[in-house]
């Protein structure tokens, strides 16, 4: 029986869902090819994994990956909670039925919404802060999850989906962590300057300091470009983190 909590927080609301268990399911799953958010959603919602895979490893457990199927489920999700937040579905159909649906191949599952939080920090905090929420985050059985964040109706919807299989998903990725272009684990000062670095350098014609993968790292606009506007948003994210979470 799913149960759903509806809590008020100063930075917005945050809502869990129990998790179903299931005894059997289907491993195929649909080939996504398509988003409903923007890039620059996109990227928070990978901030928000990258977040909960922080917070798994200072308890102890292991990290989960993205699967693009839950993405999809969430990205759908996120639209859906801006027209009704509630853990139903506007037609009347649950998580249960959701996964289903995908023919996910699924053993558990589970799902925390959110909205009104205006950043990736902000939402994961509002989590973490709510008993059922940070029970989703820190379940040692979850393997995979899925993230979105949808701006609408003058601010953000927060979705997360997380999933124990009974096989592996081949497709899964690791969350990437965008302005953490020396590979330390965290976004700060010294990634801004490497940026501006890199961007200089390219200006003037000179090779830049880092190479493609770094790069795509950098680029927090998801423009495909990488320049000042980057580094400076590289820096503002380190600023943020250090007051606020």
């Amino acid at each position: 029986m799913k149960r759903a909590f509806l809590i008020p927080l100063v930075l917005g609301l945050v809502c869990s869902l129990t998790p179903f268990s299931a005894s059997a399911a289907s491993v195929s799953a649909p080939d996504i090819t398509t988003s409903v958010v923007s890039e620059s959603e996109a990227y928070n919602a990978e901030r928000v994994a990258v977040l909960v895979n922080q917070l798994r490893k200072e308890n102890g457990l292991s990290e989960v990956k993205i699967v693009p199927t839950l993405n999809h489920m969430a990205d759908i999700r996120a639209k859906e909670i801006a027209v009704k937040f509630d853990h139903l579905r506007p037609d009347g159909t649950g998580l249960q039925e959701f996964v289903q649906e995908y023919n996910l191949n699924w053993r558990k599952v589970g799902e925390n919404i959110a909205k009104g939080q205006a950043t990736p920090e902000d939402a994961v905090n509002s989590w973490m802060n709510s008993p059922k929420h940070r029970e989703n985050i820190l379940d040692p059985n979850y393997q995979y999850i899925g993230v979105s964040c949808y701006y609408a109706n003058g601010m953000y919807h927060w979705v997360q989906i997380f999933l124990k299989a009974g096989a592996p998903y081949t497709s899964a990725y690791m969350p990437r962590n965008f302005g953490d272009v020396n590979d330390d684990g965290v976004v700060d000062g010294v990634d801004a300057t490497t940026v501006l670095t890199d961007y200089a350098r390219r200006s003037v014609g000179v090779q830049g300091v880092l190479d493609e993968p770094h790069l795509d790292i950098a680029d927090m606009t998801r423009d495909g470009i990488v320049n000042a506007v980057d580094a400076t948003s590289i820096f503002t994210v380190y600023v943020r983190n250090s007051v606020s979470f």
